[in-house]
């Protein structure tokens, strides 16, 4: 190969690097990469046990998974926030590593979107302490590219506000594919606000009300790989 040719090789080499679309893929935590269910319906309970004197059932507890803490809260007692936020914290601090596990191939998928060059990332309403504690947790830490916990945004979903921000900590092309994979309406909701592909999972305790807002649902976190990447061919077709 001549010079003239390594510079055109070197030429089309570039262009074709350019003409990749950059993909991003977003993720709720609670119920989406770590099973925090039963944690967070214990803590709960036992805040409202200590702090109110009642018993609210699993049920109804369900039915508030993805809004921040304080919003599930302020429903049973707003004279009384302060003191359930703090009792509800201790006891989710101190129970959380024997409640918590990952659902299943997580750390598969996200190997292999970080091998396909993806950009990834953590949306979540949870506190910036216990999203990063529960990631290192199970060593899944630094596989993201951005984190976006409550303290990040003043508004939290279904507000678009948590998406914008992690994409604007990422510097993403405006013409990136983004995707955005969670368990709650809620993250569904702020995914479209957002202008971005909003993907439910099949394991959500609010499968129904998922559904009705019609996504795409993947039956296990390996199969967003499968999702993405099959759309990403058709797309390019």
């Amino acid at each position: 190969m001549n010079f003239l040719e390594k510079i055109i090789s070197i030429i089309y080499f570039i262009k074709e690097l350019s003409m990749k679309k950059e993909v991003i893929v977003l993720f709720d935590l609670d119920g989406t990469l770590l099973n925090t269910n039963n944690l967070i319906i214990k803590s709960f309970k036992h805040t409202f046990k200590e702090v109110l004197s009642i018993e609210v059932s699993s049920e109804e507890l369900m039915q508030y998974f993805g809004e921040t803490l304080e919003t599930t809260l302020e429903r049973f007692d707003k004279q009384k926030i302060k003191e359930m936020v703090k009792t509800y914290r201790e006891f989710n601090f101190h129970n959380h590593d024997n409640l918590v596990e990952p659902f299943p191939m997580v750390k598969e998928t996200l190997m292999i979107l970080k091998e396909k060059g993806c950009k990834i990332g953590v949306v979540t309403s949870k506190s910036k302490k216990m999203c990063v504690k529960g990631l290192k947790l199970y060593d899944l830490f630094n596989f993201f590219d951005v984190v976006v916990s409550k303290e990040d945004t003043s508004q939290h979903k279904p507000s678009p506000a948590p998406i914008i921000k992690a994409l604007n900590d990422l510097q993403a092309n405006p013409e990136a594919e983004v995707y955005y994979i969670g368990d709650s309406p809620f993250d569904i909701i702020s995914a479209r606000e957002a202008g971005v592909i909003p993907v439910g999972v099949k394991w959500s305790v609010r499968l129904n009300d998922l559904k009705e807002l019609n996504p795409l649902i993947v039956s296990s976190l390996i199969e967003v790989n499968d999702l993405i990447f099959d759309h990403k061919s058709k797309t390019a077709k």
